[in-house]
């Protein structure tokens, strides 16, 4: 899915959160509708699947999907589902 920005005269064609393999934590809480505090504290809990590059948390969105249970690619999961 491709979201279109109109950006000046020409319109800017960016992906979707959701079809990259990683968010970052307030795309993720945008994504929640959770706050980035919130988002951050769920990570630090390990309620939020996440790793880290250097500074940087990612959440893999594969992992995010299957928590919520949300079909990505034809698959669906559910929390704790994992092989």
């Amino acid at each position: 899915m491709i979201h279109r920005q109109n950006v000046g005269s020409h319109q800017e064609r960016t992906p979707a959160p959701t079809d990259r393999h990683t968010l970052t934590v307030p795309e993720t809480a945008r994504l929640l509708g959770i706050s980035d505090d919130a988002t951050y504290d769920a990570v630090h809990r390990g309620d939020i699947p996440s790793f880290r590059i250097g500074r940087k948390i990612l959440i893999p969105t594969a992992k995010l999907a299957a928590m919520l249970g949300i079909a990505v690619g034809g698959q669906t999961g559910a929390a704790g589902d994992e092989g």
